[in-house]
């Protein structure tokens, strides 16, 4: 069964007569387009619950902004035209008066304007040179006052209906209105559509009509819009201006739904939030997990994010804590910054009642091995550094105890007192010093032999500690405070003890290290061959004569001369050259 084209109403409207309502087995289909039942009011398509559709929004034109017709007015047409009839007893539109008639003579002409002589009657006099007449004498409704055309309209018929020029790029009747514009174009997706409205997601402004996306309103507006995610707040992905921001993807949707891209280094979004993170890479182990999200145990600052472990968390990372009892205190078994256990005396750290803790149980280098402060030495820090004072043997070869520019001397010409004192200027070695002072921090002014000299302090324990000057002064042999042997100076190597040559004045020594050298500022001892003797007494009767040494011998102290070897330089009867120290292989003494 079918049915040729008819007019029907559609939901009490007339649907256009070339709609074709073709009925088939199984079903129906419809002929007309789809938007005359779905579209929505000002579209320009009757659609279902519409009487009309003129293509805007305006009350008064016949189709009112709910698409309904409006009393004395009969629309037709898609869009709707909508049309007075003259003689129905309605003024409406344009109609200047309507008395029921189409009457001409009786104050309402045929056409329902007021009747009257000249512009404004509905009848155009070109001689009067009209050229249009709407049958009123109002401007801006497209004939003006003077019956002339307005720029922006065309006007045919008398009376003349005059409607707005679309696409000329003047801006009037109602594309003058709430979202009307006129971009000089009738094509739609720029903006302004083809019946001069705004279209969605748009905003129009000037004349001609410039239309801008609206940024924030949730529609993305292809090739202007990146995105568009509903606002205009920046650092969400989607910025105020609709373009998506450095470290955020989005997916093009409307709305736009926009998320950090985690592992690029930036730290934006959620990363930005508590917890959250970017080292640069999705590697997990690190503190920064492959999403982005702090690690147990982890904390993470920075852009790009350095992770680091949480001290006090009772969470031991692996290579980057020691230990982590729950707590930052110290002196509780680990280190407040979870570095190292604490051990006790020893470790490094000073708790309890230590005064110091220098990292060792050692006596003797300022930390005692209960880890308190040794008399004369002062420390500090952790581990502890310990320095002397300058009052010290020490003192003289470590150069402790004084301020800077300052060194620690001994006053060998003055009674042998520690002091500190300016740097002198001469360097070690130098002949020629008349007084301490004269030489650089960690020398004295000494006469071994050859001279006053610049001599260096040295260690009495390590007969290497001497700088060398060549090969003339290696060994360390010359001890001040005498008698002791922490502290000694720097002398020249081997001159010829038994001799007694080899020195340009005093006498040639020789000491248990198996070397001989030049001293002449203390005098010689006066203790003879087998005389009594006092080893390390600084009393000259109780120290031997050049060229002997005292030795205990059988249980007491006593002078023997010294020999050599490979030699016969024994004289007394009976006596021969004997070893009197391992480490002196070439001299012996007289036994």
């Amino acid at each position: 069964m079918s049915f040729v084209a008819f007019r029907k109403r559609w939901t009490g409207r007339w649907v256009p007569g070339l709609a074709v309502l073709a009925l088939a087995w199984g079903g129906c289909t419809l002929d007309f387009p789809i938007e005359w039942l779905e579209g929505e009011c000002g579209d320009g398509y009757v659609g279902q619950g519409e009487q009309c559709d003129d293509g805007d929004n305006n009350s008064g034109d016949g189709c009112s902004d709910t698409c309904t017709e409006e009393d004395g007015f009969d629309c037709e047409g898609v869009p709707s035209v909508c049309q007075t009839t003259c003689g129905d007893g309605v003024a409406a539109g344009v109609e200047q008066c309507d008395d029921g008639n189409t009457t001409s003579g009786d104050g309402c002409d045929e056409f329902c304007n007021t009747e009257v002589v000249g512009c404004g009657d509905g009848e155009i006099l070109s001689a009067d040179g009209e050229e249009c007449d709407d049958s009123n004498s109002t401007a801006f409704d497209g004939c003006d006052d003077q019956c002339l055309i307005e720029a922006g309209w065309n006007c045919t018929g008398a009376p003349s209906i005059c409607t707005e020029i679309c696409g000329d790029g003047l801006v009037v009747g109602a594309e003058a209105a709430d979202g009307g514009c006129d971009d000089g174009n009738q094509d739609d997706g720029d903006g302004c559509s083809f019946l001069c409205q705004s279209e969605p997601g748009y905003v129009c402004n000037g004349e001609p009509s410039v239309c801008q996306d609206i940024c924030g309103d949730g529609s993305v507006t292809p090739g202007l819009e990146e995105c568009d995610d509903g606002n205009i707040a920046s650092n969400d992905g989607c910025s105020a201006s609709c373009s998506v921001e450095d470290g955020f993807t989005c997916d093009g949707a409307s709305p736009t739904v926009c998320a950090a891209i985690c592992g690029d280094a930036t730290v934006v979004g959620a990363e930005a939030q508590a917890g959250g993170c970017d080292d640069g890479n999705t590697d997990p182990d690190d503190g920064c997990a492959a999403d982005c999200t702090e690690e147990l145990g982890y904390d993470c600052t920075g852009e790009p994010s350095t992770c680091g472990p949480v001290c006090g968390d009772n969470i031991v990372i692996a290579g980057l804590e020691i230990c982590d009892d729950g707590n930052t205190a110290d002196c509780d078994g680990c280190r407040g910054d979870c570095s190292a256990f604490e051990t006790g005396c020893g470790d490094g750290f000073i708790c309890g009642t230590e005064t110091c803790d220098d990292g060792n149980t050692d006596d003797v280098d300022g930390c005692s091995s209960a880890c308190a402060e040794e008399a004369g030495w002062t420390c500090g820090g952790e581990p502890s550094i310990c320095s002397l004072g300058c009052t010290q043997p020490e003192a003289l070869f470590l150069q402790a105890g004084c301020n800077t520019g300052e060194m620690c001397t001994i006053t060998l010409n003055v009674g042998g007192s520690y002091v500190c004192i300016a740097e002198g200027s001469d360097p070690y070695y130098f002949i020629g010093c008349s007084g301490y002072e004269d030489c650089a921090a960690g020398s004295t002014c000494g006469n071994v032999g050859s001279g006053p000299q610049c001599l260096p302090y040295c260690d009495a324990s390590d007969i290497s500690s001497c700088p060398m000057n060549g090969s003339d002064y290696a060994i360390c042999a010359f001890y001040y405070p005498q008698g002791q042997t922490i502290s000694g100076i720097c002398a020249p190597n081997e001159c010829d003890a038994v001799a007694q040559t080899g020195c340009s004045g005093g006498w040639c020594d020789r000491i248990t290290s198996g070397v001989s050298f030049c001293e002449d500022t203390d005098p010689p001892g006066t203790a003879g061959l087998h005389g009594a003797c006092v080893q390390g007494s600084t009393t000259t009767s109780e120290i031997c004569q050049p060229g002997m040494l005292c030795i205990n011998n059988t249980g007491s102290d006593e002078c023997l001369a010294l020999c050599r070897h490979t030699e016969s330089d024994c004289t007394v009867g009976g006596e021969f050259c004997m070893n009197w120290s391992a480490n002196d292989p070439v001299y012996g003494v007289c036994q």
